[in-house]
């Protein structure tokens, strides 16, 4: 690293030329601005003061350090190496300060010691490919005489010794791995026991459900709304002991059946596993069907009241498993609509559509939103008195129901005295008329 104070050389160079163009005829001189001062007025490292020759303690691990260099000459520069890449023990850091002169120079020695790790952690240890940590505990399967021990120091400079993977007895085994960290003196031990077992058969000379042979990982198929199996298990060794566990409480779809079996040794165990697949229903059953509170049954017909545009409708299926869709209860119009409700059975195939049909009124308003005869309001039973000689009169009604028919007679041909005129409102309902 090259740093250089900072300088006043230019500065002075450029007043002194001005000062030869007034005085041409004179000889300028000027003192100069170098030294061959090499000195340091402070040095540091990672903050702390030091002087050539001294020696600086870094703690392990530790790659670099900060060195911080000013010279007394301002004009001096100065070039650091060794402070970077370090590396465990002792590591020299070179400060070469040339002076302004360029020509004088001088060197100030550091030692920075990287202490030695005192790590004994390890990065990777497994038994018969197992993680172990200090105080783990295995079973190991009768007849086991040894184990594979691979270790890794999380410092490559640290060592490992194993004592107790060979030989191994039926009974607690004590397994030692002494690491000895890279300072040579800072050790630990990771203790392991292995547990040489007695006898672990846990296998099955013989699996059946309802008479069936079947074995691990397997399905058996069973009729919808089965309930329970019949479960027969014999372990090979007499000794095992043997538990059986969900060949009752069968529900529709997956069921899981374990055979448990427990070996001689006390210790090891092994579960069988079948699954009990109960047929899905195709049922597809209503136990409760109801249009505004009153049962209906597919091929029902339901009659409402005129302006009626919706419904209420409440079912339930026979098997609980099954869903139901509700089409056409919605948006209903005068006249016949189809009311249906689409049954799904649980097995996801079978389907059962139910009609209703729901007949809304038509409209039995007969009122006259509007009644006039020659432009003059009238009501029913009305009388209107006429110019001599009026034959004709014009008549305008108009229903408050636009679907409503308005017939009119005696509005011609009158005759002298009384005429009777009849508007005759009949009903959308094609019945009611007034």
């Amino acid at each position: 690293m090259r740093r250089t104070s900072p300088r006043l050389f230019g500065a002075i160079s450029v007043a002194l030329s001005a000062l030869l163009l007034v005085l041409p005829l004179h000889q300028a001189s000027y003192a100069s601005d170098t030294s061959s001062d090499t000195s340091l007025s402070s040095l540091q490292v990672n903050g702390v003061s030091v002087v050539d020759g001294d020696n600086l303690d870094l703690a392990s691990g530790t790659k670099s350090a900060d060195v911080q260099v000013e010279t007394t000459d301002p004009n001096a520069t100065f070039d650091i190496t060794g402070a970077t890449n370090l590396h465990t023990g002792t590591n020299a850091v070179d400060i070469a300060v040339t002076a302004s002169d360029k020509v004088n120079i001088s060197h100030y020695g550091i030692t920075l010691t990287v202490a030695a790790s005192k790590d004994t952690s390890l990065s990777t240890f497994t038994i018969d490919g197992n993680f172990a940590t200090d105080g783990s505990s295995f079973d190991l399967p009768w007849g086991t005489t040894s184990v594979n021990v691979q270790a890794a120091t999380t410092n490559p400079g640290a060592t490992y010794q194993v004592i107790g993977a060979d030989n191994l007895t039926v009974r607690p085994n004590t397994l030692v791995l002494t690491v000895t960290a890279q300072d040579g003196k800072t050790s630990a031990d990771y203790i392991v026991t292995l547990n040489v077992l007695m006898n672990d058969d846990t296998t099955l000379s013989q699996f059946k459900v309802n008479n069936s042979n079947v074995a691990d990982g397997e399905s058996v198929d069973l009729a919808p709304y089965t309930k329970s199996v019949d479960v027969t298990a014999v372990a090979t060794d007499w000794d095992a002991v043997i538990e059986i566990r969900g060949s009752t409480d069968l529900q529709a779809g997956d069921n899981a059946l374990v055979v448990i079996v427990y070996a001689a040794d006390g210790v090891t165990s092994t579960e069988y596993d079948v699954t009990l697949t109960v047929a899905l229903s195709d049922n597809t059953d209503l136990s409760s069907f109801t249009v505004n509170g009153t049962d209906v049954v597919d091929g029902s017909t339901v009659d409402l009241a005129y302006g009626t545009d919706y419904v209420d409708v409440e079912a339930t299926t026979a098997d609980l498993n099954a869903t139901y869709e509700v089409i056409g209860d919605t948006g209903l119009e005068v006249g016949d609509n189809n009311l249906v409700v689409v049954v799904s059975a649980a097995d996801g195939v079978t389907t059962t559509d139910y009609s209703v049909t729901l007949t809304v009124a038509a409209n039995d308003d007969t009122s006259l939103d509007s009644f006039q005869v020659n432009g003059e309001d009238v009501t029913d039973a009305s009388s209107l008195e006429l110019a001599p000689y009026t034959d004709t009169v014009d008549v305008t009604a108009e229903t408050t129901d636009p679907e409503a028919v308005v017939e009119i007679m005696g509005d011609t041909d009158l005759q002298a005295g009384d005429n009777a005129l009849v508007v005759t409102v009949t009903a959308a309902d094609g019945v009611t008329s007034a």
